[in-house]
C-alpha cells in the first residue's frame, strides 16, 4: 500500500530460462578461452623470436666472438624449447642424429672452400685473375659487374655456404677497392642463393613444404630477376658512384638478363642430379610434421 501510495509499482522480473543462462555462460567461457589462447600465442611468439634477436644484438655489440655468440644462442634455444614449448631432450637427440649428414657435408664444403682459398692465395692465383680482369676491362664498373654477377655467383653455386665471398674479396682488393667496398660487393654477389651448393636448400624446402622440386626451382628463377637488377645497381653505386652506375644501366640489364636466363637450364640439370641423390639429404619426421 505504501508503494502504491508513493506512485511506484514493482514490476515483475522477466523469467529467463536456464537454457539461455547456460548458453550465455558458455559463450563467455569461450571468449575467455580465445583471449587466453591469443595471449599464449603471443608469449610463444616472443619467446621463439628471442634467440635470433639476441644473436643479432650480440653480433652488433661486438662484445663476444662469433663462437661465443653461437654457444650462447644454442643454450638459450634449448632452454626456451624445454621450458616454454615442452620439448624433450630425446627430441633434440633425434634431431641431431637426423641432421648429422647435412652438418658433416656443410663442414666438408666449408673446409674444402677455405683450403682452396689458402692454396690459391699461396700460388698467386688471385693476382693472376685480377690482372686478367684488368686487361680484359680497364673499366671499374665492368669489373664490378663481372665479379658480382659472374665470378661470385658461379663460385657460390658450385661450393655454396658463403665460399663465393672468399673468392670475390681477394679479387676486389687486388683491383684497388677498399675493404668496405670489397666486403659489400662480395656480399652483393650472393644472388643465387636458391642454387647455392648445387641447391640442397631448395631440395630440403621442397620436401618440408610438399612443393615439387621443379616448381619451386622455377618459381625461384622467376623471382630472381628483380634481385639481380637491384643487386647489380647497388654494386655499381657502391663501387663506381651514381654517374657511372647510370651510364652502365644498359649493360646491367644485359648481364642480369643473361644470368637470369641461364639459371633455367642449370636448374633442370640440378633437378635430375638431386633426384638420384635424394637419399643423401634425409629430412627429420619431426621437422616434416
Amino acid at each position: 500500500m505504501s508503494e502504491a501510495r508513493a506512485g511506484t509499482v514493482r514490476r515483475p522480473q522477466p523469467c529467463v530460462p536456464s537454457f539461455c543462462i547456460s548458453v550465455g555462460g558458455l559463450c563467455a567461457c569461450r571468449r575467455r578461452d580465445e583471449t587466453t589462447t591469443r595471449r599464449v600465442h603471443r608469449v610463444h611468439a616472443v619467446l621463439a623470436a628471442t634467440p635470433p634477436v639476441l644473436a643479432l644484438v650480440l653480433i652488433l655489440s661486438r662484445r663476444l666472438r662469433p663462437e661465443g655468440v653461437a654457444a650462447a644462442i644454442l643454450v638459450l634455444s634449448v632452454v626456451v624449447a624445454v621450458t616454454a614449448f615442452g620439448a624433450r631432450f630425446s627430441d633434440f637427440a633425434g634431431g641431431y642424429v637426423d641432421i648429422s649428414p647435412t652438418l658433416l657435408e656443410v663442414v666438408l664444403i666449408l673446409f674444402s672452400g677455405t683450403l682452396l682459398n689458402k692454396q690459391l692465395t699461396a700460388v698467386g692465383a688471385y693476382t693472376l685473375v685480377a690482372d686478367w680482369i684488368q686487361r680484359f676491362s680497364a673499366d671499374r664498373s665492368r669489373s664490378v659487374l663481372l665479379i658480382c654477377l659472374g665470378i661470385t655467383p658461379f663460385a657460390e653455386s658450385v661450393t655454396g655456404f658463403g665460399i663465393g665471398i672468399v673468392v670475390a674479396i681477394p679479387l676486389l682488393l687486388g683491383l684497388g677497392f677498399t675493404r668496405f667496398q670489397a666486403a659489400a660487393l662480395g656480399l652483393l654477389g650472393l644472388v643465387l642463393v636458391p642454387w647455392g651448393a648445387l641447391a640442397p636448400g631448395t631440395l630440403v624446402a621442397s620436401e618440408l613444404t610438399g612443393v615439387g622440386f621443379d616448381r619451386l626451382g622455377m618459381d625461384s628463377a622467376l623471382l630472381t630477376l628483380p634481385v639481380l637488377l637491384l643487386t647489380g645497381l647497388a654494386a655499381l653505386l657502391i663501387g663506381c658512384g651514381r654517374r657511372m652506375a647510370l651510364r652502365r644501366l644498359p649493360e646491367l640489364l644485359v648481364v642480369a638478363g643473361l644470368l637470369w636466363a641461364g639459371s633455367w637450364r642449370p636448374r633442370r640439370l640440378r633437378a635430375h642430379h638431386w633426384r638420384g641423390r635424394s637419399d643423401r639429404w634425409p629430412v627429420s619426421p619431426r621437422l616434416s610434421r
